[in-house]
């Protein structure tokens, strides 16, 4: 589930509210070079989505059990995501594990504060 945070960069100082990891119906990947968020949904990802939670433990591979499709593993499933992902407008890439940057200098430093809200 994800959520959404009030944040300090620890380098400039500067006070920002971002949001952390995906929710039921997308992941959140950001870009490693300058922080942008995107937002892929499992419907854009389709099969390949499918074909990752049949390689999963159940309960999720019990309703794609009957589908003749094949299951793929967790690291090619992230790999395929962020290739799905693409780049950013400032030539970094897409990833689900770029770090949380602050969006006035662009620092690593960030302290995370309080959940302000919670998503599905």
């Amino acid at each position: 589930m994800g959520y959404q945070v009030e944040a300090r960069c620890g380098e400039c100082g500067s006070s920002f509210t971002t949001e952390c990891e995906g929710g039921m119906f997308y992941h959140l990947v950001r870009c490693d070079a300058c922080g942008k968020i995107r937002h892929i949904a499992f419907a854009e990802l389709g099969l390949l989505h499918l074909r990752y939670l049949k390689g999963i433990p159940k309960p999720y591979g019990v309703k794609i059990e009957e589908r003749e499709i094949a299951p793929i593993s967790e690291d090619e499933y992230y790999s395929a995501v962020e290739a799905t992902a693409g780049t950013c407008r400032c030539g970094g890439n897409y990833c689900l594990d770029a770090p949380l940057r602050c969006p006035e200098c662009g620092s690593e430093r960030v302290e995370e504060g309080k959940i302000v809200e919670v998503f599905d």
